[in-house]
């Protein structure tokens, strides 16, 4: 008996994989915004589409090559373009593509400083921010530049109007500035030796050639309170003048050199003179 041979032909196919598409749009990478912000999206697909259309992932649509889009609540945002080019419709999307962060807002009130008299020139600026997470705080007054608080006591040396900067940024690395001008303007000048009171309070003041600081009564009759503050509005020194003491001296020889106001109290008012310990 013979035996027959079956012979079956397979033909085997080659799989070469579908075409990828080369349909993209710009920006090629992700993007971080503080704040309302826009964004510029760019086709770029290789062949003009006839149709374009737009998902900005925050509930709002687009159309075109170039669409402008504002972004306005903080979030993740996944963007889509499709595209239509002879009946035949293509897409692309990037996921979670656009983080927008919430920006803090910052400013500051300003105040005499606490049992400071007003011709001490300080200053305290009070940094406000309505932002839960923690910010830093940078403070640029008189070409000065202060970091790392909130609250910032500031002596001004001399008459005049100060721009205050304050920029505040979150720990996402958003932020915001705030300036506002302050004016300083007291009745007290800037001298390199002591003034005269005498006038006022019938005492005469000399600085000796040591820098100490020598009182003597003139008419005074009342006792008198005399103090040495410093630009900080630390007094460095406090005596009372009675009524029976003729003079006394006040030692400024460990004071270091810089800006002081004599204060003298008596008769129920107060003068002060600013003076420039050398």
């Amino acid at each position: 008996m013979k035996k027959q041979l079956l012979f079956t032909t397979i033909t085997l196919l080659t799989f070469t994989g579908f075409a990828q598409s080369s349909l993209s749009f710009l920006p090629n990478h992700n993007v971080v915004l503080c704040g309302s912000a826009d964004v510029y999206f760019v086709c770029t697909s290789p062949s003009t589409p006839d149709n374009i259309w737009w998902d900005f992932g925050d509930g709002c649509k687009g159309i075109g090559v170039k669409p402008i889009h504002r972004y306005t609540t903080a979030g993740l945002y996944t963007v889509k373009m499709i595209t239509e080019k002879a009946g035949i419709k293509d897409s692309v999307t990037k996921a979670d593509f656009v983080t927008l962060h919430s920006k803090p807002k910052a400013s500051f009130t300003v105040n005499l400083a606490t049992n400071l008299k007003p011709y001490e020139r300080i200053l305290t600026f009070s940094g406000k921010v309505n932002d839960n997470d923690t910010v830093r705080y940078s403070w640029r007054i008189n070409n000065s530049i202060i970091l790392g608080t909130s609250k910032l006591t500031y002596y001004f040396g001399a008459n005049g109007k100060y721009p205050v900067l304050l920029t505040v940024t979150n720990n996402r690395g958003c932020s915001d500035e705030f300036i506002d001008t302050v004016e300083i303007n007291d009745s007290l000048d800037n001298n390199t030796g002591l003034p005269s009171i005498v006038q006022e309070v019938g005492l005469n003041i000399a600085m000796l050639s040591d820098q100490n600081i020598f009182v003597t009564r003139g008419s005074a009759l009342q006792e008198a309170t005399i103090k040495i503050i410093d630009i900080t509005g630390k007094v460095m020194q406090q005596v009372k003048m009675e009524k029976e003491e003729i003079s006394m001296q006040l030692q400024t020889t460990l004071m270091p050199p810089s800006t002081y106001i004599f204060e003298i109290s008596s008769q129920g008012f107060t003068k002060a003179k600013r003076f420039l310990k050398q």
